[in-house]
């Protein structure tokens, strides 16, 4: 299979639905062009003229439009990758604020056009998927999101207490509020004096002598940052973008070998802890990070479990299913140009 790839940095997930697959498949022998293009100018029509598949992730500008239609008119087959659903960003996310209101509706609108010109989708969910169908019709394939070799990192463990830690985008602020994880985490600290907190992205309001924050940690020393951790937080609040989010976060805590706490709801939900962690109810928080501060028996446990799970969701391992949706994709095209 000749597959072309199109994608963007300015979205992290762009590595687990365009850059990982793309490298694992060419890992098993197939032709793959990788494409980083992250402004609005023209793409390099030249890359992909002689690709069977292009796999284009969540863009959605009149740039990339035009790019599909330009496909489209070659016969190239097109595979849409879109894992969320813009219209369910929290009110307290940077992206509700800037695109409130008629803004939100335009870029999902704008999605909805891409995917129309796509010869197949894919998202994360089934929740995802479901939401699409209703928009679409389009062949909608779901493909999880999985580990690449970046997150399976080799160094130091904590040496210095114990350290408690969340990976969150700036949209967790919703999270954390609404399940009062500050408050939470300053009972845990009090009542357990080794404990510290470490987030990256979200900032939360605790004594900064037992608390770091890292608005940004770049990805080429993150998971050798996230390995220090004794814990992982993974918080879900009830909020509708909680049901359509994927199961990444609690992988790359796993792949570290990191025991992990997260919210018994979305994509969590029915995890057991041979995956390496605990799933909570909104209640439940306090409880859980003290039996676990308090055990290092029980972290122990834990931990060999998520670096056993965390082997299983290599993308290397499942990269199959990925190679099924461009072949399919590349077989709706070719019907397509014979009808």
């Amino acid at each position: 299979m000749r597959l072309g790839v199109l994608y963007t940095t300015d979205v992290y997930n762009s590595i687990y639905r365009a850059v990982l697959p793309a490298e694992a498949l060419r890992r098993k022998g197939h032709d793959v062009r990788l494409v980083r293009h992250d402004d609005l100018t023209r793409v390099p029509m030249e890359h992909f003229t002689d690709r069977d598949v292009v796999h284009i992730f969540r863009r959605s500008d009149r740039v990339v439009a035009k790019f599909a239609d330009a496909l489209r008119a070659r016969g190239i087959a097109i595979s849409y990758d879109n894992d969320d659903d813009v219209r369910l960003a929290p009110q307290e996310s940077d992206f509700y604020k800037k695109h409130r209101g008629p803004g939100l509706q335009k870029v999902f609108n704008d999605q909805v056009a891409l995917m129309r010109r796509a010869d197949l989708i894919t998202t994360t969910t089934e929740t995802l998927a479901q939401r699409w169908a209703a928009e679409v019709e389009r062949p909608i394939e779901v493909v999880p999101n999985f580990v690449g070799d970046q997150s399976f990192v080799k160094g130091p463990r904590n040496a210095d207490g114990l350290l408690i830690g969340w990976v969150a985008g700036l949209e967790h602020i919703a999270d954390a509020r609404r399940l009062k994880i500050t408050q939470v985490l300053q009972r845990v600290m009090e009542r357990r004096p080794e404990v510290r907190v470490i987030t990256m992205g979200v900032r939360l309001d605790l004594d900064a002598s037992r608390y770091t924050h890292h608005e940004h940690i770049p990805l080429h020393r993150l998971w050798a940052e996230v390995r220090k951790f004794d814990i992982g937080l993974a918080p879900l609040s009830d909020i509708p973008m909680s049901y359509a989010r994927s199961d990444i976060k609690v992988k790359e805590y796993a792949a570290a070998g990191v025991p992990w706490v997260a919210s018994k709801r979305g994509p969590y939900e029915g995890l057991s802890p041979k995956c390496g962690g605990l799933t909570v109810d909104d209640d439940g928080w306090e409880a859980a990070l003290v039996e676990l501060a308090s055990s290092r028996w029980k972290r122990g446990q834990l931990r060999r479990c998520a670096e056993r799970w965390g082997r299983s969701q290599r993308i290397d391992k499942h990269i199959g299913q990925w190679e099924a949706v461009w072949e399919r994709a590349a077989a709706a095209a070719k019907q397509s140009v014979a009808a």
